[in-house]
């Protein structure tokens, strides 16, 4: 039997994520990167990057476009959950467009608990 792929996520779905790991609804091993590495896209990039390459190339990213090669490291035995964002991604496309279409700000609760560290980044 082939190993799992490596989950690998952004800060903003550790607890949903590990919500189904403890409810056994998910067994994958799971690393996590800061949500702020979006803001420093070549950070992240070097991240995934190492991420995807210590798994053997066997990863699930759960992470929106947020930096240019996002897509290119889906090749081979890699793949990503479908979504541009976090926001699209936890609460599904549909409901994201028709929020976007809305004019609505959605912060999520990393964010909400961070955001003076992560405003001072800018």
């Amino acid at each position: 039997m082939a190993e799992a792929p490596l989950l690998v996520a952004c800060s903003v779905f550790r607890p949903e994520l590990e919500a189904l790991v403890a409810r056994g609804e998910l067994d994958l091993p799971l690393r996590f990167f800061d949500s702020a590495l979006h803001m420093e896209p070549a950070r992240l990039a070097g991240c995934l990057d190492a991420a995807v390459a210590e798994a053997g190339g066997r990863c699930l990213l759960c992470y929106g476009d947020c930096d240019p090669g996002m897509r290119q490291r889906c090749r081979g035995g890699s793949a990503r959950v479908p979504g541009p964002n976090c926001v699209a991604i936890l609460v599904g496309r549909e409901r994201w467009r028709a929020w976007m279409h809305e004019g609505a700000f959605v912060l999520l609760p990393e964010w909400a608990r961070r955001w003076r560290e992560l405003l001072m980044r800018l």
